[in-house]
């Protein structure tokens, strides 16, 4: 998933019709195809550790400037959106709109710097501005429309410039034929804001500058730009509106784009942040700093103002709390809820997508807004992650995708919770040993062959007083009853999930298991049965990194680990490797 939205931002960002570079450590390391041919160097050029990019597309007077604004956002300082100028290859100077946001590239903090080429826009508006005075004659001779009006609330034409076709799709024939056209060309839901804004400027007499839509004679939407101010007569009287409209539908665009390139920057890295999150999450085997964490990312990340983790048990129709996090005073939660009680995180606790609701009357958290995702167990729900904000906000569906992410960051806490085993020692029996063998603490041992004496030599050492861990393929009841270990803890191997046994299946999940059991333990032994289920779900190599990673463990423990093998299973290169990280324990029966 990770990959896959890399892949979008670099599409995007190679294909904007902005400059977008990347700037780390004062070099440029990544320019975008745009940024190569407008200013005239190629890429290879551009990310050269020679190439000085405040010195060479920079001119002089606005060096000192630059140096200034770079070293501010090395401080961490936000730096708003400024009009700027670039130097081209050939000694040409550009007019950009510049902007900047802090990222990470490559697991280093560096800057993403976007420029908007507003350079026909500045030839414009100081064509326009140089014009005002004389704006009949002008108006044929820039690309904008110029345009009066009477001052009546639907800004009836009295004028337009020729090209007011162009910029608005109508010819000066539909103008004269119907001198409203302008009022009922406006997008619907643009209409009533615009006419607000014109009654506004008619009722104060102050120049008045909007952005809105139209739709044209081919039923195509574009946004227009419209400045305008009013004419008075010696009375102080509006007798017309004079103004012009200018088709800014490819800068909308452009700033979609931008908005888009952004926003898919952050989600990246919000990802990156999620999968940072999961690999702490996995060494913190306190299921409440786990949720705690947990939301404070998530808030942090959706801007929210209240959380809550709520497990649900369906058989005791309730709802638990299990963590509660706000930056809004005097919300309290109580430790549970019926099932029934109708608020709004109840009711959804049924439902297994992401919501996003405005204006819920019956709200747990009493905000404006909530959105929640479920937390599952497998194939089954768990609970919710319920999110609050005091704003009337909808999270849109690139949001739900990461509150779902960090839902999922929950179920990895409950899942750790449910691996967490404590050591038990079982009543020490003076019976005869049946079984011999020697063990040295702080070693991996490999028996060959002999799965029965293996078991009942972990069996013997667990019933003279030593803390032990038994993993098998073996039904856990039938070993329990076999070797009459009544406190041992017994995990079985295996995909399902089964009530009253502790199962697991993936490799992280057994070394979670077994880390958290050798730091509760003390000198304990651990039996590991099935290595060639291991080795046949998940791989040889997954497994000998498994063994590697764990053997270091029970040296640093002074614990015992155990593996039985049958030859045969698995082949001679893969069991030589698996020697060269243990040690071979011979056990006889007495």
């Amino acid at each position: 998933m990770l990959h896959e939205s890399e892949e979008k931002y670099r599409l995007l960002v190679e294909n904007s019709p902005n400059l977008v570079g990347i700037l780390q450590d004062g070099l440029l390391k990544y320019v975008n195809r745009t940024a190569c041919e407008k200013l005239g160097w190629t890429f290879e050029e551009m990310v050269s550790p020679s190439f000085d990019p405040i010195e060479t597309v920079i001119p002089p007077r606005l060096r000192d400037r630059t140096r200034e604004i770079v070293a501010r956002r090395i401080l961490g300082e936000r730096i708003s959106p400024f009009e700027f100028s670039l130097l081209t290859r050939d000694g040409s100077e550009i007019a950009v709109m510049s902007s900047s946001q802090r990222i990470t590239y490559h697991g280093k903090p560096a800057d993403e710097i976007i420029f908007a080429d507003i350079t026909e826009h500045k030839k414009m508006d100081d064509a326009l501005r140089a014009s005002e005075a004389k704006y009949r004659l002008v108006g044929e001779n820039v690309p904008v429309a110029v345009y009066s009006a009477l001052p009546d609330g639907y800004s009836t034409n009295t004028f337009n410039s020729r090209r007011i076709q162009e910029v608005t799709g109508y010819s000066l024939e539909d103008y004269e034929k119907d001198p409203t056209l302008w009022s009922k060309i406006l997008h619907p839901d643009d209409r009533e804001h615009v006419l607000r804004l014109l009654k506004e400027h008619v009722r104060d007499k102050t120049p008045i500058e909007m952005e809105y839509r139209i739709v044209d004679k081919n039923g195509s939407v574009r946004w227009m730009r419209d400045k305008a101010s009013a004419a008075l007569n010696k009375k102080g009287e509006i007798t017309e509106i004079h103004g012009f409209l200018e088709d800014i539908t490819e800068r909308k665009r452009a700033e979609e784009a931008l908005q888009e390139s952004e926003k898919l920057a952050q989600k990246t890295e919000q990802i990156d942040n999620i999968s940072r999150l999961r690999d702490v999450l996995r060494k913190t085997p306190d299921t409440s700093i786990g949720l705690d964490l947990v939301l404070d990312g998530v808030m942090k990340d959706l801007q929210m103002d209240a959380g809550a983790v709520l497990v649900f048990n369906q058989k005791e129709r309730v709802t638990s709390v299990r963590a509660f996090k706000s930056r809004i005073e005097g919300i309290m939660l109580n430790e549970s809820y019926p099932l029934n009680c109708g608020l709004s995180e109840c009711k959804r606790l049924t439902l297994d997508k992401a919501v996003s609701k405005i204006g819920e009357t019956s709200c747990m958290l009493g905000t404006t807004s909530t959105h929640c995702a479920p937390i599952n167990l497998g194939k089954e729900m768990h609970g919710s992650l319920v999110l609050g904000s005091q704003k009337a906000m909808t999270l849109d569906e690139s949001d739900l995708t990461v509150l779902r992410l960090f839902a999922n960051l929950a179920s990895t806490v409950f899942e750790i919770e449910n691996l967490a085993i404590t050591p038990a020692k079982e009543v020490v029996q003076d019976e005869r040993s049946r079984v011999e063998g020697k063990l040295e603490l702080g070693t991996a041992y490999l028996v060959k062959n002999e799965v029965e004496k293996t078991f009942d030599f972990f069996a013997q050492t667990v019933l003279s007083g030593v803390e032990g861990l038994c993993i098998t393929r073996e039904y856990p009841p039938k070993i329990r009853g076999k070797y009459e270990l009544k406190k041992t803890p017994v995990v079985w191997l295996t995909e399902e999930n089964v009530n009253g046994e502790i199962t697991v299946y993936s490799l992280q999940d057994l070394s979670v298991m077994i880390g958290n059991f050798l730091a509760k333990a003390n000198r304990s032994i651990v039996l590991l049965d099935g290595v060639e289920y291991l080795v046949t779900n998940h791989g040889y190599e997954s497994f000998l990194r498994f063994l590697q990673m764990n053997r270091s463990r029970f040296e640093l423990l002074d614990s015992v680990l155990v593996i039985p093998v049958t030859e045969g299973t698995i082949s001679e290169k893969e069991l030589g490797l698996i020697e060269r990280e243990t040690k071979t324990l011979k056990i006889s029966y007495r």
